[in-house]
Parts: structure tokens; C-alpha cells; sequence
């Protein structure tokens, strides 16, 4: 949840498992649906991470660029937590 909010992205629904939220407009899109769903497996957690356009075909690199954003926040939060800064 920190994650999303640290990357200005709206939450708009928890589920148990899933989690939706959105980006907001920008000059290249009209903005993304975020979905975002925790599964346990054998080996830990599963995290899947999906963003698509809103209003339009072509997302020009937006969807990605928001999916890269979030990991790279959620790395950063988990290094902070393991080294207790």
C-alpha cells in the first residue's frame, strides 16, 4: 500500500488477495488500471503485477514504466526493512 501511494497511484479497491488502483493522467496517457495480486506458494509469495491503459490502445511504455516504478519502490522497502533503516 505504501508503495502505491509513494508512486502518487490511487487505491480503489482490497481485496483479500488483490489489490486495484490506478495511475493518474498524464501527457502520454489518459491513465492506467493497476492490479496487483499476493499468492503464497511453496516456495513464498508470488506477487503479479499488471497495468493497462484506461481510454486508449497504445500505452506508449506508460504500463511498464508504472509496473518498474512499483518494484523498484517495493525493493527499496523491503532493503530499508531487512537493514532496520
Amino acid at each position: 500500500m505504501k508503495a502505491l501511494e509513494s508512486n502518487s497511484f490511487e487505491i480503489k479497491a482490497r481485496l483479500d488477495r488483490q489489490i486495484r488502483a490506478s495511475a493518474p493522467a498524464s501527457i502520454l496517457s489518459w491513465g492506467e488500471d493497476i492490479e496487483i495480486s499476493v499468492e503464497k506458494t511453496g516456495k513464498g509469495t508470488e506477487v503479479t503485477i499488471s497495468s493497462s491503459p484506461k481510454a486508449q490502445i497504445f500505452d506508449w511504455g506508460k504500463s511498464e514504466e508504472n509496473i518498474n516504478r512499483l518494484i523498484a519502490s517495493l525493493d527499496k522497502m523491503l532493503e530499508l526493512e531487512k537493514t532496520g533503516g
